[in-house]
């Protein structure tokens, strides 16, 4: 079944993790010490989905292509002052000649439970009713960012009888605005502030042709979804817009629209629609590295599912001097820590050094930093290539690569 769709992975540039992609690509920055673009690429291949396809910034191609060709995956990119403002649709029209059947959206920083494999989503999607347009997955919200940001506040309204989506997720600040005709259509509607959407679209093919005849849409989220939920119970939506789907009808359904005793054309069930599936929390933690709030949870997640010695995880070619002390902290490939250093709570990436002397508490380090003697940080986002002087005092900042702080 898997074969049956193109599954197309849209690296965007991060600008939510920064300082930690200011020269690191958002694909490849780590988590459990490995890039957090394998994850996703790993969850396509279990379930037998090996028809991808990775979307980039040309920027991205140097520390991206050879992780992407140990996987085996198709790449693309376009030059960064072109796509800079992209959105996900604007990015599927520039490639929709390389999509030639119903596909499935990923983003490169889901981290998703080994519990819900892509298959399922892909069998609900396909057993769906004739008229689903997209299947999306909405997963519940239930971490503790501290004082880093996490995803922004929304609210959902969704139809639990028939797995309706009618205002997705979204984080505008604008108020929810019930209609009328939404009420009468949907009577026993479902609203919640806890629900967030982990950007994966299962999507007809005929939605393609639909977003290279309404360029202005660029969001899936913010345009695309919103505008195909109303079409559930505003009739004349859908009857002025689906002749762009081109869209095979159900032999059933078409008889009835030519019945003289029955007809199914005024009925929401039989509308084109949104579906979703919401993912069981107890089930486990799935979550999106796209903030920098969630991007350390998921490491701490990662420690406490794996348990190791310590309660430290530690990769290959690790130096540690003499008299250091290091706890619930990830460390990557070839760090090196001084003599007498304290790191608690931490997430060092690869090729850090960490000078003697120096105290880390709850810091995320990217690749290629060093953090100069007696330097103490706590709560501090360090941008990769960085250099932090010797004695540098900084709490709750952001530490980028021209040596600023925020």
């Amino acid at each position: 079944m898997s074969n049956q769709f193109k599954g197309i992975i849209v690296c965007g540039f991060g600008q939510k993790l920064f300082p930690l992609t200011e020269s690191t690509p958002k694909p490849v920055v780590s988590v459990g010490n490995k890039a957090v673009i394998s994850y996703v690429i790993e969850w396509c291949h279990q379930s037998q989905l090996n028809d991808l396809l990775v979307l980039s910034p040309a920027s991205f191609s140097n520390q991206l292509t050879p992780l992407l060709k140990s996987h085996s995956v198709h790449y693309n990119s376009v030059d960064d002052d072109t796509c800079v403002n992209w959105e996900t649709a604007d990015w599927l029209r520039h490639f929709a000649h390389l999509i030639n059947s119903d596909f499935i959206i990923l983003p490169c920083d889901i981290i998703p439970p080994p519990s819900l494999p892509l298959s399922s989503l892909l069998q609900q999607h396909k057993t769906s009713h004739y008229n689903t347009l997209i299947t999306c997955l909405l997963y519940y919200n239930h971490l503790d960012y501290g004082t880093r940001e996490g995803p922004a506040p929304f609210t959902c309204i969704h139809d639990k009888s028939s797995n309706t989506l009618l205002i997705p997720p979204s984080d505008s600040l604008d108020g929810v605005d019930l209609k009328t005709r939404l009420l009468w259509e949907f009577p026993n509607l479902s609203l919640s502030t806890k629900l967030l959407d982990a950007h994966v679209y299962i999507v007809r093919k005929g939605v393609l042709d639909l977003l290279i005849q309404r360029p202005q849409i660029s969001s899936i989220r913010e345009d695309l979804l919103p505008w195909l939920c109303k079409w559930s119970y505003q009739k004349g939506l859908g009857d002025k817009w689906s002749h762009l789907l081109h869209l095979a009808q159900d032999p059933f359904i078409d008889a009835l629209t030519h019945s003289t005793t029955q007809s199914c054309s005024n009925s929401p069930e039989h509308r084109l629609r949104v579906q979703y599936f919401i993912h069981n929390p107890n089930d486990g933690l799935i979550a999106r590295a796209n903030t920098l709030g969630t991007y350390a949870e998921l490491n701490r997640e990662i420690l406490r599912t794996q348990k190791p010695a310590k309660s430290v995880i530690t990769a290959d070619n690790v130096k540690i001097g003499e008299k250091s002390l290091i706890k619930m902290s990830i460390i990557g490939n070839n760090v090196v820590i001084g003599k007498g250093c304290k790191i608690i709570g931490s997430i060092i990436a690869d090729n850090v050094v960490i000078r003697d002397g120096a105290k880390l508490d709850n810091c995320i380090v990217c690749t290629r930093v060093k953090i100069g003697e007696r330097a103490t940080l706590t709560l501090c986002d360090v941008g990769g290539d960085s250099d932090v002087l010797s004695d540098t005092h900084a709490k709750n900042e952001k530490i980028s690569l021209d040596g600023s702080s925020g």
